[in-house]
């Protein structure tokens, strides 16, 4: 699987989360906190930045949560992390994805419990 950082979701997330009403704010103000602390951070090598994001983490669980939903979005819909899962690379709609026929007995039992 192809690193995060190697294929450049990094505008992605940017764009969502400042599309991000709800939690976009309190995501920017983190990420703008850690920086401060922390001047020099996007030029740390990972093993440095990993302590700092996860007493982030500690700090602020619920924006560092929001702010990791982002990037597992951006991330697995990457057309380059689908083609790594077997996937398309290509949204699933309109096209869609094939799906096994149901067995009718499975939608019958229910149906019964709708009574």
């Amino acid at each position: 699987m192809p690193g995060a950082g190697a294929i450049g979701i990094e505008s992605a997330v940017a764009e969502t989360i400042a599309a991000d009403a709800q939690a976009g704010p309190a995501i920017v103000a983190a990420l703008e906190a850690l920086r401060e602390r922390t001047p020099g951070f996007a030029s740390l090598a990972a093993a440095e930045r990993a302590p700092l994001i996860e007493a982030l983490a500690t700090l602020d669980p619920a924006s560092v949560r929001a702010l990791l939903r982002h990037v597992y979005l951006a991330y697995y819909q990457h057309p380059t992390v689908l083609a790594a899962l077997g996937e398309p690379p290509r949204p699933p709609f309109p096209e869609g994805f094939d799906i096994e026929p149901t067995d009718p007995r499975l939608l019958a039992v229910l149906a019964t419990r709708r009574s």
